[in-house]
């Protein structure tokens, strides 16, 4: 599946909005041409991951918002349609080197109540662990390896909708 396809997708799951990068399929915004182009050229490790980078170049972020917040996806760009990398404070890049580009929070139904999931997904910056998309939830104390590229990701995300993390055995 395409990143297209995932984004038509994407789109039908209802509450979605999606930005309009310079390589939109229907209606370009070619005036985030140079402020992609800077990104990747400030982050060049992201290059290795083509499918983030069409994702970049073509929708420029997206999110989803059920009513009553009951399910958030952010996926960060450089548009009104997601948090807007270029107004994050600081450097992109955290202390522990990763590039965090999404963020995903559901609530779910326990027998106690309700509990506030969080996951948030990142790239690794250094190079010193394997490539892929990455996820760190607040129980974790680290980021862990989730998917290899970020259409794997995101079909995950399009497809399964909360089965974000790699089933475990």
């Amino acid at each position: 599946m395409k990143i297209h396809e995932r984004m038509a997708v994407f789109v039908e799951s209802g509450y979605c909005t999606v930005g309009r990068g310079p390589k939109h399929p229907f209606l370009p915004d070619t005036s985030l041409l140079p402020v992609i182009a800077s990104f990747l050229e400030r982050y060049p490790f992201l290059l290795k991951d083509q499918g983030y980078v069409e994702f970049l170049q073509s929708y420029a972020g997206a999110s989803i918002q059920r009513p009553n917040d009951e399910f958030l996806v952010d996926i960060y760009g450089f548009t009104r349609a997601s948090t807007n990398m270029l107004e994050l404070p600081g450097d992109m890049i955290d202390n522990h080197g990763f590039l965090m580009f999404a963020g995903v929070y559901w609530t779910q139904e326990t027998k106690t109540g309700h509990e506030f999931i969080e996951l948030d997904f990142a790239f690794h910056a250094a190079g010193d662990k394997a490539d892929g998309v990455y996820y760190l939830t607040p129980s974790l104390d680290e980021y862990r390896w989730g998917f290899a590229r970020f259409d794997h990701w995101l079909e995950a995300l399009v497809l399964k909708q909360k089965k974000l993390l790699p089933s475990e055995g």
